[in-house]
């Protein structure tokens, strides 16, 4: 009883394509079927980590880049909003030395050219 049920066991034993095999080197065969999976598994792992450091380096260069730009933006912004200063301290001595009628003047100047920008808008 006991041969006849170890037997059924070994036979019953899937190994490869899942065929029942009595043959006693399946733990070998197992093992080589698995070895040779996790090689694969294994390969294509390393290719996606390759693929994920490619495009990590990519954005980091990427992220230095556009640092760089910001960098170069905020200088220029800095040169022209002291460019601007410039020119509205010379605006307020000038209007000081007028008495501010030159401040009425701008706004009429620039009342005006808004009118002749709305007709030109409207009859077109």
């Amino acid at each position: 009883m006991y041969r006849s049920s170890k037997l059924q066991t070994r036979q019953s034993i899937p190994y490869g394509d899942g065929a029942p095999s009595t043959e006693p080197n399946n733990g070998m065969r197992n093992r080589s079927l698995f070895d040779q999976q996790n090689e694969e598994v294994t390969s294509a792992l390393g290719q996606k980590i390759s693929a994920l450091k490619s495009l990590t380096i990519d954005i980091g260069n990427e992220v230095r880049s556009q640092n760089r730009m910001l960098g170069e933006m905020d200088s220029e912004l800095d040169t022209s909003s002291g460019f601007l200063g410039n020119a509205m301290s010379r605006l307020k001595k000038l209007q000081r030395a007028n008495g501010g009628s030159i401040t009425w003047k701008l706004l009429g100047f620039a009342f005006l050219v808004f009118i002749v920008i709305v007709l030109i808008i409207k009859f077109k």
